[in-house]
């Protein structure tokens, strides 16, 4: 991950998006849990139930969903396709102060 810039992975299974592992995961279900990386299996590390997100959906209200539920990321999905994945950084700060 930190030799391609990524701080998420999508995990799947026979197609299926199983689980969404992270930086974050790595260290607080393995590090500072103080397990082995070598002997942890990602789908012990993993976040899941995946949240997720549909293509057409509005960036702000994806914003607000993931300040709420205290997550920094959405797969997005489609026809229960993985289309990718959107990042809290990917979205542009809500403007509150307009006049």
């Amino acid at each position: 991950m930190a030799g391609v810039n990524v701080g998420a992975v999508v995990i799947r299974q026979d197609g299926r998006v199983i689980g969404l592992f992270t930086e974050r995961d790595l260290l607080c279900r393995v590090v500072a849990a103080g397990k082995d990386s070598a002997a942890i299996s990602v789908a012990d590390a993993m976040s899941s139930p995946v949240h997720t997100c549909r293509l057409g959906d509005d960036l702000q209200d994806c914003a607000r969903r993931m300040s709420q539920q205290k997550i920094r990321h959405l797969v997005v999905v489609e026809q229960d396709a993985l289309v990718g994945v959107i990042s809290l950084r990917d979205i542009p700060l809500a403007k509150h102060d307009k006049p």
